[in-house]
């Protein structure tokens, strides 16, 4: 139990595993809304040079990380944010990965099966963007429409 009690006392164990729950948290929450916008921008929403823009991401992952890490520490030194929770925190909020996986599932999951059904069935909207119905169903009556 000494060990243990040391380990904490010394080491400052207890203000590393706060640190780390810190960074993953806010990693983790912030990176998945920004990856989540950019997935469904590059999934749904149809802009000029949108295929261009998805190739050349894609294209960033046949790249390795390490090409970025001294370009990125040169920054993060000029912008003081070395040694800081934004300088480990901000790298990772976007990820090519990360936009790439969301746009798969929300392009082509369940959930955008249902709405790209729904809209081809008139009930949120005719997908050329036109005016949509004024028709108010039930869930009752959902099933007739989608098939």
């Amino acid at each position: 139990m000494e060990h243990y009690q040391a380990l904490f006392t010394r080491l400052d164990l207890g203000r590393n595993l706060l640190n780390s729950a810190i960074v993953a948290l806010t990693v983790t929450a912030l990176s998945l809304l920004i990856n989540s916008l950019a997935g469904y921008a590059l999934a749904k929403l149809r802009f000029r040079f949108r295929e261009r823009l998805f190739r050349t991401l894609s294209a960033g992952l046949l790249l390795p990380v390490q090409i970025s890490m001294l370009p990125l520490f040169l920054l993060f030194k000029g912008l003081g944010l070395v040694n800081s929770y934004w300088g480990v925190i901000i790298p990772s909020l976007a990820s090519i990965f990360g936009i790439f996986q969301r746009r798969l599932r929300i392009g082509y999951g369940r959930a955008a099966r249902v709405i790209d059904q729904l809209h081809y069935a008139g009930i949120l909207g005719p997908p050329d963007g036109s005016k949509p119905r004024d028709v108010l169903i039930g869930f009752d009556q959902l099933d007739e429409y989608c098939g």
